[in-house]
């Protein structure tokens, strides 16, 4: 049987972005397609992104040995997305996880020192804007560049 991979990620629905991510094997998709939904006749190569709910995310941990604990976040509103992994030239195919769509919590912590985007969505702009406003970070908005202060 062949192998597909999955990521799950742990959307903070405050802050705008992800917080954690964990990739994972699956041998029998048709398992987790049962698990996610079991009409899944829609989406049969599972090319769609998932919110999981808490039900679901118990029985991926069990079925997969996942170990995927939202309750250990203790963040009020997050929701969990999972994604097949695709095959190709992509960000996802390096063996790591990749600081994409990271950039907000690494700047919280202390660990990334500046984000630039080329493109950003209004909701991650209003979320970083948050902690501009609390003189956080520092906007240099013709480059839609923030800084740590």
């Amino acid at each position: 049987m062949s192998q597909a991979s999955f990521i799950l990620s742990a959307f903070d629905l405050d802050r705008w972005c992800s917080v954690l991510e964990t990739r994972f094997t699956v041998d029998d998709i048709a398992a987790l397609q049962t698990i996610i939904d079991p009409d899944i006749d829609a989406d049969p190569e599972f090319a769609r992104c998932y919110i999981i709910e808490p039900g679901e995310m118990d029985a991926i941990n069990q079925r997969f040995d996942v170990g995927f604990d939202q309750a250990r976040l203790k963040l009020p509103e997050v929701e969990i997305w999972l994604e097949r992994q695709r095959k190709g030239r992509s960000i996802r195919n390096v063996p790591y996880l990749v600081h994409t769509n990271f950039e907000l919590p690494l700047m919280l912590e202390g660990r990334k020192k500046l984000a630039r985007f080329t493109d950003v969505l209004p909701r991650t702009e209003e979320a970083f804007d948050r902690w501009v406003e609390k003189a956080s970070f520092i906007r240099r908005s013709s480059s839609n560049q923030f800084q740590k202060r």
